[in-house]
């Protein structure tokens, strides 16, 4: 769990468990773009950067990178580098 997760997070109670519902979304649309970057943004709320890259990977073999794409893959290099 995140030390200080948003404002917005915080105030409808949930911290965190997203990737399971992202997770069961992959299952159900997996060619789906926004479903993929969706998931990966969830992972990265769930602090899995690595799961979230293999979102990435599978978005990035089927569409074009867009803004959203590199948000989550900046996103996922600076949690590593943390982490690490």
């Amino acid at each position: 769990m995140a030390p200080n997760p948003p404002r917005r997070l915080r105030r409808c109670g949930r911290t965190s468990g997203f990737l399971s519902q992202a997770e069961e979304a992959v299952r159900a649309q997996p060619s789906d773009g926004v479903i993929l970057l969706l998931a990966a943004t969830a992972a990265l709320l769930d602090q899995n950067p690595e799961r979230a890259q293999v979102f990435l990977k599978r978005f990035s073999k089927r569409y074009v990178a867009i803004g959203a794409y590199h948000s989550c893959a900046l996103w996922c290099l600076r949690k590593r580098t943390r982490s690490d």
